[in-house]
């Protein structure tokens, strides 16, 4: 029974639980199907909110970085009161003094100016890369959302199947304490008649001990179990869940479909290298020359005194259009280093992205052929439970008889119980394995 237990243990523990918000008043959950389970789980469940907001946070991000296909327009108003006016020299000619330099400033003390300016960026690829890498993040939120979603399903379902094992373990512990209660009863009136020895009576006691036992183990996992859908329902600790379905280990175990979809795990590599093949060509554009426009359209006054007139003919135009192109020659190496780096970065995640691929395969290819032979696996143990069950029954009807010793009885039992830890650790594998493939479909 040990391995059967650690194997639930792994169910049970196959990964962090997340918590959910509380789902109303209710105290009683009524689960009919593992579907009906991940339906309420999946529209509970507060990290697939953040997820949502992720990706729309996202989405505003690329809206942004989508600016520069706008003009930017802005008003303005300045004022400048010239404390010192330049001194320019001038000919004296002109001013009526030849031969000489004089000293003239131009200008007035105060200067007013106010209007509307615009620019437009008409060739900025660094610009145009950034918004490609805006528009590749929403993708990848999407991608690690979708991540996070086959986790949580797989979890849920790791925690359904380990309920309904740990509930059929109980039912068939409890049949197995009675008969091991009745076998000590036996031998110690047996040992009283002298007819079997001391032996036989603790070997009984030692049957009667490991059936306790694994009886609270799996009372253990069972309530373990429940605690965990408690958590991922968003229930409190004094409600109740029923499972309509149930799990009768004597029958025979159908499989699913051995099929299942790509690991959403490789689209997140994936988005991580198509990001870091952007971020590339975003460094390489550092080194492309940028044209833009820029205009102007206001007025202008000039003042010698402190004020603003609004007279006719106060206000003078002024009013420009320019077009500006930069084309970088020196930044001090700092562009190169960046786009060395972004090369570096973009080797990093080629290498990630078909390590991911490879192992993917390798893994899915090692998870449908497992899940096959514990199948097949399962089948047989059901079979040897069932058939150590038959032969259990007949050696308790010769014991009745007195036609089977006590330590002959006794072996049978242990036969059955190791019949029953290997079934039920063989069941265990196969819906571990069987929760994975869920999650992928």
């Amino acid at each position: 029974m040990e391995k059967t237990i650690l194997s639930v243990v792994f169910l049970l523990a196959g990964g962090t639980l997340l918590p959910v918000s509380t789902l109303g008043q209710d105290t009683t959950v009524v689960i009919s199907s593992f579907d009906a389970l991940w339906g309420q789980v999946l529209k509970n469940n507060p990290t697939e909110r953040v997820y949502e907001l992720n990706i729309r946070k996202a989405g505003e991000d690329r809206a942004a970085s989508r600016s520069f296909l706008y003009p930017n327009v802005s008003g303005s108003f300045n004022g400048q009161d010239n404390l010192s006016l330049a001194i320019t020299p001038v000919p004296g000619e002109l001013v009526g003094r030849p031969g000489t330099t004089y000293n003239v400033q131009f200008g007035k003390h105060y200067t007013y100016g106010t209007g509307f300016g615009a620019s437009e960026s008409i060739f900025d690829w660094t610009s145009v890369f950034q918004s490609r890498i805006a528009g590749n993040g929403i993708l990848l939120n999407q991608a690690q959302a979708a991540v996070y979603e086959q986790t949580l399903k797989e979890q849920t379902a790791r925690y359904y199947y380990a309920v309904l094992v740990a509930s059929s373990s109980l039912k068939v512990a409890k049949s197995d304490q009675g008969l091991a209660d009745s076998l000590v009863q036996v031998a110690q009136k047996r040992l009283n008649e002298g007819v079997t020895d001391a032996i036989a009576l603790n070997q009984a006691k030692i049957n009667y001990n490991d059936v306790t036992q694994n009886l609270a183990q799996s009372r253990q996992l069972y309530d373990q179990g429940m605690a965990n859908l408690k958590i991922l329902l968003g229930k409190p600790a004094g409600a109740s869940i029923v499972l309509a379905d149930s799990l009768d280990i004597r029958l025979e175990q159908n499989g699913i479909a051995l099929s299942i979809a790509p690991d959403r795990n490789l689209e997140v590599y994936r988005r991580q290298l198509t990001a870091a093949v952007l971020d590339r060509k975003q460094k390489l554009a550092a080194f492309y020359p940028s044209l833009s426009l820029d205009g102007y359209y206001g007025v202008q006054q000039y003042q010698n005194d402190f004020g603003l007139s609004f007279k006719s003919g106060a206000w003078s135009n002024y009013s420009y259009i320019g077009m500006s192109l930069n084309v970088p020659l020196f930044t001090g190496f700092a562009n190169q280093q960046r786009l060395k780096s972004s090369a570096t970065s973009l080797h990093i995640a080629e290498i990630q992205y078909e390590s991911a691929s490879l192992q993917s395969q390798v893994n899915d290819d090692l998870l449908l052929k497992q899940y096959g032979n514990y199948l097949q696996m399962t089948h047989a143990s059901r079979e040897n439970f069932v058939l150590y069950g038959d032969n259990l029954e007949l050696a308790r009807q010769k014991f009745a008889e007195g036609l089977l010793a006590t330590d002959a009885y006794l072996k049978v039992f242990e036969d059955y119980l190791g019949a029953e830890n290997t079934y039920l650790n063989n069941l265990s594998n196969v819906y571990s394995t069987q929760a994975t493939i869920l999650a992928r479909n």
